[in-house]
């Protein structure tokens, strides 16, 4: 019976191999076959896909489907071949085949592949855990390419303000990677702070969603609370000892509320390294009694982690330039003239 069902074969020896070829997502093409029985007897058969690699139905298809029967001695068919690819396919081979009171005889290959863009994140979910309020902290995550097609990406413009993320937008070609940093840099203190679904818009592909999630909590206050006295318009110069907290080098900038006192600008740190750091207390004003001047300064690290703080200063009045005394005879007229300096950058009145 083999013998027979082997001279069922398509008529045009050149399309024993059918190239559907490269299509993009959303494309379409139909081939046409023609099968012919060559052999003495009327067969009756119907048509299945062999494929090295599993295919939806969807995208590739043949009809007619259920039971042919084709005649003895030239009866034939036409079959249609339709690919329309729904999603990203590699490159894949086919073999269509008549099956045949359980015998499978081939007909012909078919060969095709879809470019595609396949980009996926390696995590969907981003946990910060417990910052420090107004510090912030980074992560990465990792944009992948699976596909064979390149894309253009952009990140939602609407962030929330306690997060940012760069790149923002870019180019993504097929099997590579694009890392991106994520920071989370939270104002005002929660136990619970959750950003859903926040996109990533890739060219010819569905977005990728991400979920953020973390906590803000107070800066843990020194129990030390750090005094300055002073004559007003004079100065006191304390020291703080600060350790980084952090296994990595880092540069910080210490953030000083009240006009009375200054610092330097920034401060490096190696790993878990203590510096100390200099404060001066420079009063312009007098504090009046039973009052004193409040301030702060505050360390924000790496990490998410944060050092407070508190300032206190009592300025004085100032000392006396000089004394002066003069003899004078009475009933004269006698005039001093006195110097004084403008302490400030600015004018006075």
């Amino acid at each position: 019976m083999y013998l027979f069902v082997s001279q069922l074969e398509v008529t045009d020896p050149s399309q024993k191999k059918v190239k559907l070829g490269s299509l993009m997502l959303g494309q379409r093409v139909n081939k046409q076959v023609v099968l012919v029985n060559h052999s003495l007897l009327d067969l009756s058969f119907t048509l299945t896909l062999s494929t090295n690699t599993p295919l939806d139905p969807k995208d590739l298809s043949v009809s007619p489907a259920g039971e042919l029967k084709l005649k003895s001695g030239g009866g034939s068919c036409k079959v249609e071949i339709q690919f329309s690819p729904q999603q990203h396919i590699p490159p894949f081979s086919a073999a269509l085949q008549a099956k045949f009171a359980g015998f499978f005889h081939p007909l012909l290959t078919i060969e095709g592949c879809c470019k595609g863009v396949e980009v996926h994140l390696d995590s969907n979910h981003l946990s910060f855990g417990a910052v420090v309020q107004h510090c912030k902290t980074s992560r990465r995550i990792v944009m992948m390419n699976t596909g064979d097609a390149s894309a253009r990406f952009h990140w939602q413009t609407d962030f929330p303000p306690e997060l940012s993320i760069k790149p923002v937008k870019g180019y993504i070609c097929p099997g590579k990677d694009v890392p991106f940093e994520v920071t989370f840099a939270p104002l005002k203190p929660c136990n619970d702070l959750r950003y859903e679904n926040l996109s990533c818009f890739i060219e010819g592909s569905p977005s990728v969603k991400l979920t953020v999630t973390g906590s803000c909590i107070q800066a843990s206050t020194s129990k030390e609370v750090v005094n300055f006295a002073c004559r007003v318009r004079s100065s006191q110069t304390q020291s703080l000892s600060i350790t980084n907290p952090c296994s990595e080098r880092c540069s910080i900038k210490p953030a000083i509320e009240g006009e009375q006192w200054s610092a330097t600008l920034f401060l490096t740190f190696e790993p878990n390294q203590t510096k100390t750091f200099d404060i001066t207390y420079r009063p312009l004003t007098m504090t009046p009694d039973g009052h004193k001047h409040l301030g702060s300064v505050f360390f924000s690290f790496p990490a998410g982690k944060g050092m407070l703080f508190s300032l206190q200063g009592t300025a004085t009045p100032p000392k006396a330039k000089d004394t002066i005394m003069h003899e004078l005879p009475a009933k004269t007229k006698h005039c001093e003239v006195l110097q004084v300096n403008n302490w400030l950058s600015r004018q006075q009145r």
